[in-house]
């Protein structure tokens, strides 16, 4: 069963602000040290353009399931004459519902229909880098 998207509106302004806060206070989470920030939130300097950015699809953005945002870029690489990827840029849980394998299974289809060579994943909001990539891995990435 493929997952139901649709793109983001301003009606979900407020639950990507929440899951935003959120992955951004978790990225600051302590291993061994205190932080004060981490890259995403030093270059996620205001919020509420970010949304807006989203929410005006601006960029590339779908929502799964009423349950993640993704946002996504569709590029070719400046290192590839030939190749085209998408990028996934962000996944942010903004509801209840649905799992992981949907994520999977959009990035999937939205590769597929741009005829993407490949996806690449990221986790810079995770608060372990070796988990996301666990949880990556799992998928076949």
């Amino acid at each position: 069963m493929n997952p139901k998207i649709r793109t983001p509106t301003t009606g979900d302004a407020r639950s990507i602000r929440v899951a935003l806060d959120a992955a951004l206070y978790r990225s600051l989470a302590p291993s061994g040290e205190q932080y004060d920030s981490s890259s995403v939130s030093f270059l996620c300097d205001d919020r509420d353009y970010t949304i807006q950015m989203i929410v005006q699809n601006m960029v590339d953005a779908v929502v799964i399931n009423e349950s993640y945002l993704l946002v996504f870029s569709i590029v070719k690489p400046w290192y590839s004459k030939n190749r085209t990827i998408l990028c996934e840029d962000l996944v942010l849980r903004i509801g209840k519902g649905s799992s992981f394998c949907d994520v999977i299974a959009t990035m999937e289809h939205l590769a597929g229909i741009n005829e993407c060579d490949a996806i690449i994943t990221g986790g810079a909001l995770a608060r372990s880098s070796r988990a996301i990539t666990r949880l990556y891995q799992r998928f076949g990435f």
